[in-house]
């Protein structure tokens, strides 16, 4: 197993947890899934979650504008969205650490609590891979990246 796997397989958990956890048909934009040399999320709200273990650790991000968080569910209250993609967040980070191809190359790993954050934010150099998800006239920015600890 390679780490070309384990991201691809990142952001197929992350449209399925979208689907699953907001009952919608998101798909990815056109670009698909870019990898990366470092993360990049400057959306207006940026949620953030932990995964890792003694030898590794990863961040999963989920960012989106004001107006794209207050579309994503039928109660315009942004904080009500926040929490649902909170979820969506939660759900992905499970999938992701539970999957035959992290577990194969990181073996366990943990989740943190999540973190959301205003105005993006600057992530450590890693290798990782981005997509945008769309859904609803909404578009939403996921990020995954892993490293060896004390790298």
């Amino acid at each position: 197993m390679d780490i070309d796997a384990v991201f691809q397989k990142s952001v197929a958990c992350a449209v399925n947890a979208i689907g699953i956890v907001l009952g919608k048909n998101p798909v990815l934009s056109h670009d698909g899934a870019i990898r990366v040399e470092r993360l990049v999320n400057r959306e207006d709200l940026v949620i953030n979650m932990g995964i890792c273990n003694a030898e590794w650790q990863g961040i999963l991000t989920f960012g989106a504008s004001r107006e794209d968080i207050a579309r994503l569910v039928d109660d315009p209250s942004s904080e009500l969205a926040l929490d649902a993609l909170g979820e969506v967040l939660n759900t992905t980070a499970g999938m992701v650490a539970e999957a035959d191809e992290t577990r194969s190359l990181f073996g366990e790993l943990c989740q943190t609590s999540p973190v959301v954050l205003e105005g993006g934010t600057f992530y450590p150099k890693a290798q990782g891979v981005q997509a945008d998800v769309l859904l609803d006239n909404s578009t939403i920015r996921f990020g995954f990246s892993m490293r060896a600890v004390g790298q």
